[in-house]
């Protein structure tokens, strides 16, 4: 495994040791974030990561048989296509895919395609790959995903958008106890993640720090808390979880780096492989 850090982050830092995906140990530098952007976090106690088979298995087999890529390509073609505006021709704007029965957790991603946002409605760029990785997190954790296929206003931005209002649908359907939401963050933010709870707000901090234990295991970072986006502002998906339909929720913008397997493939790889194991855990460990 690759250790991939962004390359706005300084190349300063602490030597540590990290398993490959064949087992071996080698040695790294875990490179401290720039000032102004990442800074030193502080985390609450969390849960012991621990490798998950039920995720890491099926994963490491789709990696190591070159089908990973393939459903990664094939998933976000959809969205891709006329330069990102998606189903153009299409008469949704979004999609529902049903996860496993017993599955408390909805991911969301209202940016897989381009959208348009404020009065002068100009085109906004799509969070390119979070499509592709809405449908590969369902795969390896069943949850439940929803997700925009094609141009249109910002779903996040409006508080009466079709994509919200299918949210109410899914909640009244299905018993949701957590939204996750995925957005993108630019090459320029130096960090991995940057996850929004509104200071806390909408969930607590305990389970923010299981995400950051899951991605040091997988040598994922750095890992930032309602650092550049907490997520307060009330259009977000998930301050409209949290403060419309009652869910504890929290806002993931995830750095380009990670979120573009034509650059790097590992990169994105170890990304789907974090959020997997903690969705995992967290749908079997989340108390209201």
């Amino acid at each position: 495994m690759n250790t991939y850090v962004p390359q706005q982050i300084k190349k300063e830092g602490r030597k540590t040791m990290i398993k490959t995906k064949t087992g071996f140990l080698i040695p790294v530098f875990v490179l401290a974030a720039c000032q102004g952007d990442a800074p030193e976090q502080e985390w609450e106690e969390s849960a012991e990561a621990e490798e998950i088979e039920e995720v890491r298995q099926p994963a490491e087999e789709d990696w190591e048989s070159g089908e990973f890529m393939e459903k990664t390509f094939d998933y976000e073609a959809a969205f891709a296509q006329n330069d990102y505006a998606g189903e153009v021709d299409g008469d949704e704007l979004y999609e529902f895919e049903a996860g496993e029965e017993d599955t408390t957790i909805l991911i969301t991603a209202p940016h897989t395609t381009a959208y348009l946002r404020d009065s002068d409605q100009e085109t906004q760029p799509a969070a390119i790959y979070t499509g592709a990785l809405i449908q590969l997190l369902q795969d390896y954790t069943g949850a439940h995903i929803l997700y925009t296929v094609k141009k249109d206003a910002d779903p996040s931005f409006y508080p009466a958008s079709p994509f919200k209002q299918e949210m109410e649908r899914i909640v009244e359907d299905h018993e949701v106890d957590v939204v996750i939401d995925l957005l993108g963050a630019g090459a320029s933010h130096n960090f991995a993640i940057d996850i929004g709870t509104d200071d806390g707000a909408y969930m607590d901090d305990t389970y923010s720090a299981d995400l950051n234990a899951f991605a040091e295991q997988q040598g994922v970072g750095p890992v930032v808390l309602n650092n550049t986006f907490s997520a307060s502002d009330d259009q977000t998906i998930a301050a409209f979880s949290h403060r419309e339909l009652d869910l504890a929720s929290m806002q993931l913008q995830i750095q380009s780096g990670y979120r573009n397997p034509r650059e790097n493939e590992e990169a994105f790889y170890d990304m789907t492989v974090v959020l997997s194991e903690f969705i995992h855990h967290l749908d079997r460990s989340y108390e209201k």
